[in-house]
């Protein structure tokens, strides 16, 4: 993956403070669907570049980078709630 394809991104705040990774989307070639756009919204460590976690998703074309973040974020939140009770 091409440096110049990574951005510094955080999904919101942890325990611990922002969640900031470098992230990029990679498409996922042959959708079938003119609607949407199929890829990996990739996470890198900051600390460990060859740390790497993957989301594969399916939102609607032109969907900022930046909203994909906040959505994969979301699922953190979830498993907070759903663990703490």
């Amino acid at each position: 993956m091409k440096p110049r394809v990574w951005r510094r991104l955080s999904c919101g705040p942890g325990l611990k403070g922002e969640r900031l990774y470098d992230r990029a989307f990679v498409s996922w070639p042959g959708s079938q669907d003119e609607d949407f756009t199929r890829g990996f919204l990739v996470r890198r460590s900051i600390s460990d570049p060859d740390d790497l976690a993957y989301y594969f998703t399916k939102a609607p074309k032109g969907t900022h980078l930046k909203t994909l973040v906040r959505i994969a974020g979301s699922r953190w939140a979830i498993e907070e709630c759903s663990t703490s009770g």
